[in-house]
């Protein structure tokens, strides 16, 4: 082929192509054989194809910039962590890779299936009751966990369905984003499971240490109560004696009301043991312990050994009267144990001498009324023992 180049054209026009006033193009034309070609009319014809030219111009950028745009799309559901779905007539009309990864099967192996068919059994019913995929008044989107079927038999994929309505290809569909969550919910089992046998484990730990507190509360109690009663007698110990009897007098002198401490001795006990030996002088003061109880039954009763064979009670809200019969009643109730003691001059049982002071008021202290239930104990030893004196504070 021959191409001839013209230096010198005869005719010449160069002119721009516009689409809303922008220039979309330039148009330049030669003719090399004749001046003067381009003539008005002719001019005319060349404005009706140029518009044309402008319009296929126009046509071809948007066509080439929607394939571009099309491709992109594709590219970025494609990329998706994500599954999508289109559903048109209960069938898979698009699946994406990310979808087809999460159940292990190929694009076209899903493609033109129903969704059902990759549905548990077990959820059927409930992606029929959901009316998932049947109706478009079903508003803007809507979420379902459900179990879905994997290509491996036996394999179950949990996922969240997030459901919307979508006009895809000129015709009305379903567009379903598919959340994977089987590793999620796998992780909140094993970690409810743990949570469980962590529960299980501290209820145990719990019960076991509730048990062990208890033993060792019944220990404390044991170590408590042994720490404050006598050993011989089971009545309450001297050290226990001191934190009650200040406890009771500042009680009975804040109500003011009668507060009365009776001191107790054996009577001849020195003799009794030289007679019939300290084995049984123990016995002897067993006894007058287990007396003693019987008688100071009520709460605000305390019974206290004292030292040897002398003992102290302390007792609230009986007037003098009432405090001197208990007294005497307790003499009584000794003796009528008839527990040998020949040759005393008192009796031939053994016996107790009393002292008893009562205090109303508030004008004493705890020294004023052991000291004046002393005095009443000697007092009942100078008269001949086996008696009772009673002495009598107000103030």
């Amino acid at each position: 082929m021959i191409t001839k180049i013209y230096q010198n054209p005869q005719s010449l026009l160069c002119m721009p192509l516009l689409n809303q006033n922008i220039v979309t193009a330039i148009i330049y034309l030669e003719n090399n054989l004749i001046s003067g070609a381009f003539t008005k009319e002719r001019l005319k014809i060349i404005n009706l194809l140029s518009r044309e030219m402008v319009f296929s111009l126009e046509n071809a950028s948007l066509y080439t910039d929607l394939e571009r745009s099309e491709e992109q799309y594709r590219m970025l559901v494609n990329n998706m962590m994500d599954g999508i779905l289109i559903i048109q007539d209960q069938k898979l009309v698009y699946v994406n890779e990310a979808m087809a990864n999460i159940l292990g099967y190929e694009i076209d192996e899903m493609t033109d299936k129903p969704l059902v068919s990759f549905v548990a059994s077990e959820d059927l019913n409930m992606l029929e009751e959901y009316h998932l995929l049947s109706r478009r008044d079903q508003g803007g989107s809507n979420e379902q966990e459900i179990r879905l079927l994997h290509k491996k038999s036996g394999v179950d994929v949990i996922a969240i369905l997030k459901i919307g309505y979508i006009n895809y290809m000129k015709r009305e569909g379903f567009l379903v984003t598919v959340k994977d969550i089987t590793e999620r919910k796998k992780a909140e089992e094993e970690l409810r499971r743990h949570r469980d046998k962590l529960e299980e484990l501290v209820a145990e730990r719990t019960k076991e240490l509730e048990l062990k507190n208890e033993e060792l509360n019944k220990y404390i109690k044991i170590v408590e109560q042994i720490s404050i009663t006598d050993g011989l007698t089971g009545l309450y110990n001297r050290r226990y004696f001191n934190d009650i009897f200040s406890r009771e007098v500042n009680r009975a002198k804040r109500n003011k009301s009668y507060l009365a401490f009776i001191m107790l001795d054996v009577d001849y006990f020195k003799h009794y043991n030289d007679t019939y030996r300290h084995y049984e002088g123990d016995n002897v003061l067993r006894k007058l312990g287990s007396t003693i109880k019987e008688y100071t039954k009520r709460s605000s009763d305390y019974t206290f050994r004292l030292g040897g064979e002398e003992f102290g009670i302390v007792i609230s809200r009986l007037n003098p009267e009432q405090t001197y019969n208990f007294a005497e009643n307790l003499r009584r109730g000794i003796e009528e144990l008839r527990i040998p003691n020949d040759k005393t001059g008192v009796s031939q049982y053994v016996t107790i001498s009393i002292g008893v002071a009562v205090a109303i008021g508030n004008d004493y202290t705890e020294e004023d009324i052991y000291k004046l239930a002393d005095d009443a104990l000697y007092r009942s030893k100078d008269e001949g023992k086996n008696c009772v004196t009673m002495l009598f504070k107000e103030g």
